[in-house]
């Protein structure tokens, strides 16, 4: 079923009128955490990335909002 999301969640977020959807939500951390949760499955934790990026690329305030979220960068580091 994560798969099925996330798969979806990739194409969606390609889209520049959805993904500013997305970020309006102002749930961008999430991601970071559901990436996470699912570190073990490569295909999820890629696609959510892509999500990510997709994201963080275009949008300033999914990047503020993904630097303020709590121990962000320590998430990150560990994923790496």
């Amino acid at each position: 079923m994560i798969l099925n999301v996330s798969r979806l969640l990739s194409k969606v977020s390609i889209d520049f009128n959805c993904a500013e959807q997305m970020v309006q939500t102002k749930n961008t951390a999430v991601f970071l955490d559901t990436m996470q949760l699912y570190k073990e499955n490569s295909a999820v934790l890629i696609r959510i990335a892509f999500v990510l990026g997709n994201l963080t690329t275009h949008y300033e305030g999914a990047r503020k909002e993904l630097c303020c979220a709590e121990d962000c960068f320590v998430k990150v580091i560990g994923l790496a």
